[in-house]
């Protein structure tokens, strides 16, 4: 038996395409194979009936191609895993309308917003592939809308709270372990040189001793790197996402006298880092990030469940902005422009109206 079918090609142009087989159906499958062959030949692979699940493993591997930075790239795997594709991954590409999404994200919001963001994030980019593919005729993405959220007061340590939380952290390390995994006994060095630094805890943990310069005045360290987790295991990530991130630090003196301590010693390490393992190997910061959570929750530290690693970087961008300026404390914490660091990371005071007219009458 013949099947037989004209079809249009990317040129514009019908064609005829035949297949034959032993029977009717048989003949009809061929001909649907052939041209599947023939289309995604042509790179005609996105189409309007893909499913949303297809489309997103199309574009990670397009991306994976790309400069993306292999911990970008596993963060986007995650949310398309955990949220779009039991969310959404069973739509067809036409059915994804805007009010589609936008009923999905306020879903995902009224849970998690900051996941809702981010997949919002990945959906525009991975319709955005399918628009240029001509399987939607417009991304429906920028079309949804997230639910405003009230931003969070920014609540960094203050300096008496420093000192009262170094202290209480260096008794917790003190303490004997009676049961339980042992405690990270430089987990108080890490917390004065994050203090010192404004770096986050992956920046840190992947401190070289040649990025810290002891012979400077004051002493300075190099953030070069980060630690991050990819399919081959954990990696020095060299470059940071941004060219602000790459930037050299002057640290206090408590912070330098970590370092120059750090220097001192004689660790078991491979790669020359400031803060290694036991077996002086790279640290996963899932892992250091737990042995702080544990920290804050005894009894030495009562009063400082709320903190975390970002509330140093906080502390330290509050500080320096109240003694230099904003544009100071971003190029501390590596940001490329002052908006986010006054946003997300300094505290402001809280501008009371402008009554003095109306007290002018208290000095007569």
């Amino acid at each position: 038996m013949r099947a037989r079918a004209c079809y249009r090609d990317l040129t514009g142009k019908t064609r005829q395409l035949e297949a034959t087989s032993t029977s009717a159906t048989a003949a009809r499958r061929a001909l649907e194979a052939a041209f599947s062959q023939r289309t995604a030949a042509a790179g005609d692979l996105i189409t309007p009936s893909m499913r949303v699940a297809a489309l997103a493993e199309v574009w990670l591997a397009e991306i994976s191609q790309s400069s993306r930075s292999p911990q970008t790239v596993a963060e986007y795997r995650r949310i398309i895993e955990a949220v779009i594709v039991p969310g959404v991954g069973g739509l067809a590409l036409w059915e994804a309308t805007a009010g589609q999404l936008d009923r999905f994200l306020k879903g995902v919001a009224a849970q998690t917003p900051g996941r809702a963001k981010t997949a919002k994030e990945v959906l525009a980019q991975m319709f955005g592939l399918a628009a240029r593919h001509d399987a939607v005729r417009a991304n429906p993405v920028p079309d949804t809308r997230l639910p405003q959220r009230r931003p969070k007061a920014v609540r960094p340590l203050s300096v008496d709270e420093v000192s009262a939380l170094r202290r209480g952290l260096r008794a917790y390390l003190a303490e004997p372990v009676k049961s339980g995994p042992a405690r990270a006994q430089d987990l108080a060095e890490v917390v004065d040189v994050a203090l010192g630094t404004g770096a986050r805890v992956g920046k840190l943990l992947a401190l070289r001793c040649a990025d810290v310069d002891l012979g400077a005045s004051p002493m300075t360290v190099t953030i070069s790197g980060t630690v991050v987790r990819t399919e081959a295991g954990l990696i020095r990530q060299c470059h940071a996402k941004k060219a602000a991130g790459f930037r050299t630090v002057s640290v206090p003196r408590f912070a330098a006298d970590v370092l120059l301590r750090r220097s001192m010693e004689e660790l078991p390490n491979t790669r020359d880092l400031v803060f290694p393992s036991s077996t002086g190997t790279l640290r996963e910061v899932n892992n250091f990030e737990r042995k702080w959570r544990d920290a804050r929750t005894s009894e030495h530290l009562q009063g400082f469940e709320w903190v975390t690693w970002h509330t140093f970087r906080k502390t330290v961008a509050t500080l320096v902005d109240r003694s230099s300026g904003t544009e100071d404390a971003a190029a501390v914490l590596g940001h490329s422009g002052t908006a986010v660091t006054a946003k997300h990371y300094v505290q402001r005071a809280s501008m009371a109206p402008d009554v003095s007219a109306a007290l002018e009458s208290l000095g007569d």
